[in-house]
């Protein structure tokens, strides 16, 4: 696969072989924000001598890590992971790493980083890149504040919408905490959790970064103040189907926006088990993505959501071969 792009500079950064797959490492330089130095690291996951052929017909998508992570949530040296578990399953998928996390170089205005930035330059550059590279739409999964980055980036109508395929999220996308609500003590703790704490994650955040989250989770905030939107409000604007990876009682502990996007049946949930309802009601931000009996769960769901399009009532038990997988598997 050629590892340039018609949009921006972009090169192979690293080519290696892990866990039985390929792993292309691509630094993206789009030039499309205040600050000329960002570069993004973009990883694809194939298997081992692929034809361009049989890869142009897997689903592309793109994962996108949280708070204090890096492409390591989704992707192991060794162990069940959820990334080798995707691509066994016929998906072809890409791991983002947002600016100054894992490969991805940091940038000269670091500590200005924000959730608007994410939203509103990076994940469409992504985008681009993968769209380019592959023959239909681009899917997309976010965790955490990944995830409220990818649905920021919806409601500011920067992914076009030509492009973009299944929207997929899991995990907590705000703070929650009830003592962040607090004017002022919101700022004491992003000061207190911007620096790098293994109990968190094997990042640090920007100052910058932090902020804008604690003031999305103040009493009396609305939902995308630190991007400039209103959050639920742009969501329910454009129609966009919402898939999250937890229980119906799991989303009654998240925001009251994602229990209004369902009412509206614009979200809809698609885990009948507690997969993933520990992470969410203790706030985790460091998710258990490496227990085998998860990851099967999680990929069986998410292969089985781009199978059908993300039809409601579709999602078949973890365990059966997708027509994806059967398509590869046959040559066709």
């Amino acid at each position: 696969m050629k590892s340039s792009s018609s949009f921006f500079p972009a090169r192979l950064m690293s080519a290696e072989v892990q866990q039985g797959l390929a792993e292309d490492v691509y630094l993206l330089k789009p030039n499309n924000s205040l600050d000329h130095s960002v570069e993004l690291a973009l990883t694809h996951l194939s298997p081992l001598g692929e034809s361009e052929t049989l890869r142009s017909q897997r689903p592309a998508l793109v994962l996108i890590h949280g708070c204090y992570q890096n492409r390591r949530l989704w992707w192991t040296d060794s162990g069940p992971c959820l990334a080798k578990e995707l691509v066994s399953h016929g998906i072809d998928v890409w791991l983002m790493e947002l600016r100054g996390h894992g490969v991805s170089p940091v940038n000269q205005c670091y500590e200005d980083n924000t959730l608007e930035d994410y939203a509103r330059y990076d994940l469409p550059a992504v985008d681009q890149f993968v769209a380019e590279h592959s023959r239909g739409p681009v899917n997309w999964l976010g965790y955490g504040t990944g995830a409220g980055a990818l649905l920021a980036s919806i409601a500011l109508h920067s992914l076009p919408s030509e492009s973009t395929g299944l929207v997929m999220g899991m995990g907590v996308p705000f703070f929650k905490s009830n003592w962040s609500r607090i004017p002022g003590v919101s700022t004491l703790l992003a000061a207190g959790r911007g620096k790098t704490d293994s109990h968190l994650g094997p990042e640090s955040e920007s100052m910058s970064f932090l902020q804008g989250l604690a003031k999305e989770s103040q009493w009396f905030a609305r939902r995308g103040v630190s991007v400039g939107v209103d959050l639920w409000r742009e969501l329910t604007a454009t129609g966009k189907s919402i898939h999250w990876l937890c229980s119906d009682e799991c989303l009654n502990q998240l925001d009251d926006g994602f229990n209004s996007l369902q009412t509206q049946g614009l979200l809809h949930t698609v885990l009948d088990e507690p997969v993933l309802d520990d992470e969410v009601a203790q706030e985790h931000i460091v998710p258990s993505l490496t227990n085998a009996e998860k990851v099967d769960s999680l990929a069986g769901k998410i292969v089985q959501l781009l199978d059908t399009g993300g039809a409601s009532g579709c999602v078949s038990p973890t365990g059966k071969t997708s027509s994806v997988t059967r398509r590869l598997q046959a040559g066709i």
